[in-house]
């Protein structure tokens, strides 16, 4: 139907029209993962640091420490992504957690709302004009 085949690979192109990639990868490996916001961490927290203070809950899918556009310097929160139930038992338990003399704040991520220009609005950049 529709010209998709029923493979594992033509599904994920089908749901790759509307999925994120890494819900996507996380359901063919047959788990689902979790994003955590990890929030109030020392400036000088490096990748490696938050490794292994999340991996004793188990694997850790990958990490992003946000830093600032122009310094390059830390902005102090960043992203831990897990398999789902190891997630949920890091968050409770690091969650208020000291960590380099800064108590943490760990909780599941929000998905990000998309950015508005300074009118309120995004253009539209599909090229269509409409006409009145």
């Amino acid at each position: 139907m529709f010209g998709i085949s029923r493979t594992p690979l033509g599904l994920a192109r089908l749901a790759a029209t509307t999925t994120p990639r890494s819900v996507l990868l996380s359901q063919v490996r047959g788990m689902a993962s979790k994003t955590l916001f990890v929030g109030n961490l020392s400036w000088t927290a490096r990748t490696d640091d938050l490794a292994a203070l999340f991996s004793p809950f188990g694997e850790v899918k990958s990490i992003r420490i946000m830093t600032d556009r122009e310094t390059g310097r830390s902005r102090g929160f960043g992203f831990v992504e897990m398999e789902e139930e190891a997630a949920l038992k890091a968050a409770n338990e690091l969650n208020g957690t000291d960590f380099r003399g800064r108590d943490l704040r760990v909780n599941e991520a929000e998905q990000r709302q998309p950015r508005q220009t300074a009118f309120g609005s995004r253009p539209d950049r599909s090229g269509a004009s409409e006409e009145f």
